[in-house]
């Protein structure tokens, strides 16, 4: 209904509002409520899911982010599948370093920012976390793969380090909303 009143009460051009939410399933059944409350209008306004916005913004910004625009995104299996691969390729236990595990940790670090080299490596088994990190991107990179984590960190990246570009999408989106 927010959306709706700032295009009607507001005039604001439909074009300028960013709605972004958790789920696919939230995200179409705001398209559809959308629809119902604008019409034709709906179909100017920019609605999904952070992943799925921030891996548009990633394809038309693929450039500036240092990566391909055709990358593709790696589900939770594919993950593993890296991961256990990067544990084969260090030489490592997966008893011992357990693939989930390892995706956990590199999870985690992807939500707070840190690339494999700003992980603090205060444990032996953080070093080898970091490792495991480090080999995972460098397979991802070779079959031009994001993971789900990569959309997010990978875009606030963007905005970050290119002012020209988080410049453009400020202007481009001065209303954002989230559900």
């Amino acid at each position: 209904y927010r959306v709706a009143y700032l295009v009607r009460e507001y005039q604001v051009p439909p074009w300028q509002i960013v709605a972004v939410t958790f789920t696919n399933k939230a995200a179409r059944e705001m398209k559809e409520r959308l629809h119902r409350l604008l019409g034709e209008q709906s179909r100017r306004l920019t609605i999904g899911t952070f992943h799925a916005i921030c891996a548009r913004i990633l394809r038309r910004e693929a450039e500036a982010a240092g990566i391909s625009p055709r990358f593709i995104i790696y589900d939770s299996g594919d993950q593993l599948s890296v991961a256990r691969q990067a544990i084969r390729d260090l030489d490592l236990d997966d008893k011992l370093y357990r693939p989930q595990a390892m995706l956990n940790r590199i999870s985690q670090a992807k939500n707070e920012l840190l690339s494999p080299a700003d992980v603090p490596a205060l444990t032996y088994r953080d070093e080898v976390g970091r490792r495991v990190y480090e080999r995972y991107q460098a397979l991802l990179a070779q079959n031009s793969a994001l993971d789900f984590d990569d959309l997010l960190m990978r875009a606030v990246m963007l905005f970050r380090e290119n002012p020209e570009v988080r410049t453009a999408y400020q202007r481009r989106y001065p209303f954002v909303l989230v559900d």
